[in-house]
């Protein structure tokens, strides 16, 4: 019960945030188009070109990265950290969808833009100050500019552009977002991307879909160390399920070989201990689960609207596969041992 909901709870709490990030990404941005690079940056001056391209509405370089809350205290904060998204603040509104408070104009120099919620959570306003860490060690001291929706659980943060690409490997924007205007022909308007882009190495045009894609390789990288961290405690977990399930049926020896001593032989004990562990192993899962249920609902209903947690449906399918073969392989196991020797000897035994 205690290993199958804390594997199944903290799994899917992290792929059920992992989607509400995405959801509420998906919704803030009104872009048609993305260009991204190969290279991990877009040359200088690519965002002048493709806006000046017929039919484009609008055109604004993009990167994501990883940021820090430091003050104000954030209690909600994972260890992971919050998505960060530079964007081009003079072309954000272009692409973006507008913000409840302030302007996305204003986001240039030492300047941030955060959810509502989120700054709710801190107590900040416009005007507030907010003190993150980057990726890579870096403290900003930053003025909030702008406040915008999105749904519970999805906290990013806006930064300029440049100031967030300074503290990317390649320090450059890798992402460019376009905006289609109302009455252009998106197939052609497609084409004419390419060919501004065709001699810009490495760089790819595609639909809105490959904004998501990005996202989700970098909420990947993000959840990484969670999920290690999950497997080195589910890995202790199963250590002292085994030892203990081991111990406890090498202890009823004496009652086996009494079992034997009035009738039964190895096979029917055997399958005696194997049918408990079966058992066992039900009803451990089935209170799991509930266990983790209790959690996750509420938090997949706030997040998504659904009562059920996002996430493959495989993963509760290997924890249930896993936990019978190990239950059961361990109590045949050592219920092998414990009837391996004569059971007058075994009833003797102390």
């Amino acid at each position: 019960m205690l290993a199958s909901s804390f594997i199944l709870s903290n799994y899917y709490l992290q792929t059920t945030v992992d989607d509400s990030t995405i959801r509420s990404h998906a919704r803030s941005t009104v872009a048609d188009f993305v260009l991204t690079s190969a290279t991990a940056a877009t040359t200088s001056g690519l965002a002048d070109r493709v806006r000046a391209v017929t039919g484009v509405r609008g055109a604004a370089e993009a990167v994501n990265t990883v940021g820090f809350v430091r003050e104000p205290r954030d209690s909600s904060q994972q260890d992971d950290g919050y998505i960060v998204t530079g964007i081009e603040g003079a072309h954000a509104a272009a692409v973006m969808t507008p913000p409840s408070a302030g302007s996305l104009t204003a986001l240039r120099g030492s300047t941030v833009a955060l959810t509502e919620r989120h700054a709710d959570r801190l107590g900040l306003h416009l005007g507030g100050t907010l003190r993150l860490t980057m990726d890579d060690g870096a403290d900003l001291t930053l003025q909030v500019v702008a406040l915008f929706q999105a749904a519970p659980g999805a906290d990013s943060i806006l930064l300029p552009v440049d100031v967030a690409a300074a503290h990317t490997p390649s320090r450059r924007p890798d992402t460019i977002l376009v905006r289609a205007a109302p009455d252009a022909d998106k197939d052609a308007l497609a084409r004419n991307l390419r060919d501004v882009t065709a001699a810009e190495p490495g760089v790819v045009v595609a639909d809105r879909s490959a904004l998501t894609a990005q996202l989700e390789e970098q909420l990947r990288r993000g959840s990484a160390v969670n999920y290690l961290l999950l497997g080195l405690i589910a890995a202790y977990t199963v250590i002292a399920v085994v030892n203990t399930l081991a111990t406890e049926t090498l202890r009823r020896r004496r009652e086996f070989a009494l079992q034997r001593l009035v009738g039964a032989d190895r096979r029917n004990v055997l399958l005696m201990v194997g049918v408990e562990a079966v058992l066992a192993t039900t009803v451990g899962l089935v209170l799991g689960t509930l266990v983790s249920l209790t959690t996750l609902i509420p938090l997949s209903r706030a997040l998504t609207g659904s009562l059920l947690p996002t996430g493959p449906v495989l993963t509760t399918a290997a924890v249930v596969a896993g936990a019978f073969a190990l239950s059961v392989a361990t109590a045949l196991t050592a219920g092998r041992a414990a009837v391996a020797g004569r059971p007058v000897d075994d009833l003797a035994t102390e």
